[in-house]
């Protein structure tokens, strides 16, 4: 944060974009750093905590099957008819 405080305020508000994890410290700093940045959860993250969540599901449907389990975390364009 030290070295980020550093840039000019100029520097700093033309940022637009800062992407960061789901840490939940993060949005103030950037907020404070950079005023007019938007922030964005990083996709990787996001999808982590989909797949943790849909395996939940999985589990309290007693879906147990490997082949079963892909087909809920798989895109439904993805699938053939018989499968969806």
């Amino acid at each position: 944060m030290e070295r980020l405080s550093e840039l000019t305020i100029k520097v700093r508000k033309a940022v637009k974009e800062v992407r960061v994890d789901m840490w939940h410290s993060f949005p103030k700093v950037i907020k404070e750093i950079f005023p007019k940045a938007q922030i964005v959860t990083d996709r990787f993250h996001v999808m982590k905590l989909l797949i943790e969540e849909l395996k939940k599901i999985a589990r309290a449907c007693d879906v147990k099957k490997q082949d079963k389990l892909s087909l809920i975390l798989r895109n439904r364009i993805d699938l053939i008819d018989s499968q969806r």
